[in-house]
């Protein structure tokens, strides 16, 4: 009897929970010292027993917010992002509507340009890098951080058939994708995959079959139809899948100085062209469809319908009576949008943004996200993972740090006599298993998920978000819900490659 081969499993390293002191973040440490400042100063001020009372309730009340949790987070971090959305929405700041229809358009003017306050530093661009007019493609702009991001539409069908061996060698090919952007010379920043499914008609399918079988078409044949069709669930949800790339000009200012011959804008989207061309090739030997990078307007259609899945329909129409193939590129952004605590309405239309929180922790096989990405649920879901490759030179810097950081604060748990949690040796292992990949020649890369969930209204959405919680327990992967935050973790679901520090 022949030996099975090994088959790779993938373990993610826990969380980092690194304090600055005894493993107290600087939330806490600051909490703490306000409440023994604040205690001392009530025992001094106050006379008889009211003095040392005092100073027991403000220092119980500065333990409190340090340690007790309410929710997911304790009282001190929940602080900043509760101020942060009570400042928005008394100025005004969690509301939105465009003036267009206020203002009007002049006849030959491109429309005007209006954006939320979360998308205020982005615009598309409209270059064509290439002499030929096919070569134009859309790239985004962030004005404030000075980089640009062009989309790739990628297609994986026959994904869910392979087998293990297969699936382990495009991870592995993916692998060397990361690798290749992880080179201290490389232009590019961040990458980005992006999958939405889509619900479609359930009952579009069967219409076709009636109105296409052949007259006098056997009876059983019509009904074994039916009957697969009736199960075919799956066949009622569209995929989509994108790659953004994100340039950083500072890493190849002199080539993009001479591409665009003075005109910044220019000079990166030739660059941009040549990087997405060259991350195409990666991807086709990884054995991935891969298509035109997209076209401004296909760019702006990609951004808008995630706010107003509406628009793809009409659009559609339009196009196949030979209008343009999508939105004008400063007509990419919501018309009208409000922010709430815990979801985000843009039009008629409500979401709800999840931030992963932790990644699987024990062994699992390449398609772990399998549930998540290929649901049949019936509401629109969106999954982001946004990745920065690390350069090496960096990484090794990062990883003795921590390494610094771990022994330090080891020898100070020794002193106090504090026993280290389990959870705490096991990120102490996985910086050590992190140095020895690095050493080995692997890339490091930080990366970050979001699973968003849009619906009709605001019961649907709950239903939703307890179909994708659902999902992420079979994955494996541990959801938070984004409170006070919602309308900015929605930008983390565009091809914008937004969502790391």
């Amino acid at each position: 009897m022949s030996e099975q081969p090994h088959q790779a499993g993938y373990v993610f390293g826990p969380r980092e929970t690194r304090g600055v002191i005894l493993g107290l973040r600087g939330g806490q440490l600051v909490a703490l010292s306000v409440s023994v400042a604040a205690g001392f100063t009530a025992l001094h001020a106050l006379s008889g027993v009211w003095g040392p009372l005092a100073a027991l309730g403000v220092l119980g009340a500065g333990a409190a917010a340090t340690w007790m949790p309410i929710g997911h987070l304790t009282l001190e971090q929940w602080v900043p992002t509760t101020t942060g959305y009570l400042v928005r929405a008394l100025a005004g700041g969690t509301r939105f509507r465009a003036r267009e229809h206020r203002i009007g358009q002049h006849a030959g003017q491109p429309p005007r340009e209006e954006q939320p306050w979360s998308l205020r530093d982005f615009r598309i661009l409209s270059t064509s890098p290439e002499p030929a007019p096919t070569a134009e493609i859309g790239v985004v702009k962030n004005r404030r951080r000075s980089t640009y991001v062009g989309v790739l539409e990628v297609f994986s069908h026959s994904s869910a058939l392979l087998g293990r061996g297969e699936l382990d060698q495009r991870v592995g090919l993916w692998a060397s994708v990361l690798a290749g952007t992880a080179r201290h010379t490389s232009p590019i920043r961040r990458v980005q995959w992006l999958a939405r499914s889509i619900p479609e008609d359930r009952e579009a399918l069967m219409r076709h079959l009636e109105d296409c079988k052949a007259t006098g078409a056997d009876d059983e044949a019509v009904e074994s139809y039916r009957e697969l069709l009736q199960l075919a669930n799956s066949a009622a949800q569209r995929h989509e899948s994108y790659l953004a790339v994100e340039l950083d000009p500072r890493r190849a200012w002199r080539h993009i100085r001479i591409a665009g011959q003075g005109d910044v804008d220019r000079g990166a989207s030739v660059l941009m062209a040549q990087q997405l061309r060259d991350v195409a090739d990666w991807l086709r030997a990884a054995e991935l469809g891969v298509g035109e990078p997209l076209s401004p307007r296909e760019l702006a259609g990609c951004i808008r319908y995630a706010y107003d899945p509406t628009r793809r329909l009409l659009d559609g129409i339009r196009r196949s009576e030979g209008g343009p193939e999508g939105p004008h590129p400063r007509r990419a952004w919501p018309t009208s949008s409000k922010e709430q605590w815990t979801s985000y309405r843009s039009a008629h239309w409500w979401h709800a943004v999840y931030y992963v929180e932790e990644w699987p922790r024990v062994e699992v096989s390449p398609d772990f996200l399998r549930t998540l990405l290929l649901s049949d649920g019936r509401h629109l879901r969106t999954v982001s993972m946004v990745l920065e490759p690390v350069p090496p030179l960096k990484a090794n810097q990062e990883i003795r740090r921590a390494r610094v950081a771990d022994v330090t604060e080891q020898k100070m748990r020794d002193r106090v006599g504090q026993i280290a949690s389990a959870r705490r040796e096991q990120e102490q292992e996985h910086v050590e298993r992190t140095e020895g990949e690095l050493a080995a020649g692997h890339a490091a890369v930080r990366f970050a998920g979001y699973v968003g969930v849009t619906a009709t209204s605001a019961g649907d959405l709950e239903e939703a978000c307890a179909e994708v919680e659902r999902d992420a327990v079979a994955s494996r992967l541990m959801l938070d819900r984004v409170f006070g935050d919602q309308e900015f973790a929605f930008t983390c679901l565009l091809p914008i490659c937004r969502g790391l520090p």
